[in-house]
């Protein structure tokens, strides 16, 4: 008795749904009469709800799809302009569901391409021949805010393949695969402030690679401005990309080499405000070597941590670092007054098998002189099996220099050499 009222009622919702599709069907039949044919009608429809994007198309087709039920409006070879830039992709869906029928505006706009190239130079960030715009964030969703038709529920973007050009011609391009953007107003409605926004692509791989990947997914409120972000990072190649991060984050002191992160934060108009996780970096290199016998090369280098604007603190629950010679090194910390000129530093640093000499030939003079001086006098070389240090002290950002106020040292040596 209960399965056969389960089969009438799924039944039921069957023949809903196609009379529904019968419906759809029908009815865009007749209004495209109406309008003088699909050419001309959506030509018009594109005009009135799109009216801050130039749309041009060299043909149009429409398609059924039972499954949503679903209208599918594709325009072919089309170029969008807006806001002075423009671009040529092989087609764009317009997707009306019953409901966006009746409202006269589709559900989602889907747009797909086989490749798209972007120049990253001083001026900004340029798609094909239309004019730089200088980065993404909050103006990016502002600029997007103004030429969004009220209704839209979603926008998608799929590029099969992404290719990032910089300054210099001899650089090989940046190559990004399987690329997916979409966006999507609360309500379809920017003016309600509330934005999502995902992003996710893989970083080109040879064959028998793993291939790095790049998941990213965002909330943001034009009101406040601000925006709260999770990012997930796998085995990204970093050297490709370092020209292009070096405007947003200046010269590094290291070279990350291959990168995996898990991080979550938010920022707004007056810069990072929170930001928190874990970061791995493999087969790098650091921007100077004081412990290393064999140069700057590392293994491995992770981290966890937690940065808060308002406490204006940053803690590092903790840090390792794997060097190639060997040696590796622990580390605990906290920094306060982080965004001031001078910070106050607590940390815990364990490391083993270091040669002194080398320590000492390799220490930059602005670097915790108190502590080279103090391993200088108490060591007549040899090596430190291990040495574990608690320091506090502090930090000048501008003159790179650490001075310590507090000091304790705990070491084991081998033989002199």
């Amino acid at each position: 008795m209960i399965m056969r009222r389960v089969v009438k009622f799924f039944a039921l919702i069957f023949i809903v749904i196609i009379g529904l599709s019968g419906i759809v069907a029908g009815g865009m039949a007749a209004w495209l009469y109406n309008q003088g044919g699909l050419n001309s009608a959506v030509n018009s429809y594109l005009q009135e709800r799109f009216q801050s994007v130039n749309i041009g198309f060299n043909e149009i087709d429409w398609t059924l799809d039972t499954a949503q039920p679903a209208l599918i409006i594709t325009g072919k070879t089309v170029k969008l302009e807006a806001n002075e830039q423009s671009v040529e992709v092989p087609a764009i869906d317009l997707v009306f569901t019953p409901v966006s029928l009746i409202k006269q505006m589709p559900s989602a706009v889907i747009i797909d391409t086989d490749s798209l190239s972007v120049t990253h130079t001083a001026a900004g960030w340029q798609f094909g021949q239309s004019s730089a715009f200088e980065g993404f964030g909050y103006n990016f969703l502002s600029q997007m805010g103004e030429i969004w038709p009220d209704g839209l529920l979603q926008l998608r973007i799929r590029v099969k393949e992404l290719s990032i050009i910089g300054d210099d011609e001899d650089e090989p391009p940046v190559r990004f695969q399987n690329v997916r953007l979409i966006a999507a107003p609360e309500g379809g409605v920017f003016a309600n402030g509330n934005v999502s926004l995902t992003i996710g692509l893989n970083q080109h791989s040879d064959a028998g690679q793993i291939v790095p990947h790049l998941n990213f997914a965002a909330t943001a409120n034009l009101f406040s401005g601000l925006i709260e972000f999770n990012l997930d990072m796998q085995v990204f190649r970093m050297a490709a990309l370092a020209s292009h991060l070096t405007p947003y984050t200046g010269q590094l002191p290291i070279d990350i080499g291959m990168l995996t992160a898990s991080l979550s934060g938010a920022y707004d108009s007056a810069g990072l405000q929170i930001l928190s996780g874990s970061i791995g970096a493999r087969d790098g290199k650091l921007g100077f070597a004081v412990f290393s016998e064999l140069g700057k090369s590392y293994n491995a280098l992770d981290t966890e941590f937690d940065y808060s604007a308002a406490d204006n603190a940053l803690k590092i629950s903790k840090a390792s670092l794997q060097m190639a010679d060997g040696k590796s090194f622990a580390l605990s910390a906290k920094v306060n007054g982080v965004r001031g000129a001078r910070a106050m530093l607590t940390a815990q640093l364990l490391g083993e098998d270091i040669a002194v000499r080398d320590v000492l030939k390799k220490w930059p003079s602005a670097y915790a002189p108190e502590l080279r001086q103090f391993i200088s006098k108490n060591s007549a070389g040899g090596r430190l099996r291990t040495i574990a240090v608690q320091l506090a002290g502090g930090l000048d950002w501008q003159q790179q220099q650490l001075d310590i106020s507090s000091r304790r040292t705990c070491s084991r040596t081998s033989a002199t050499t």
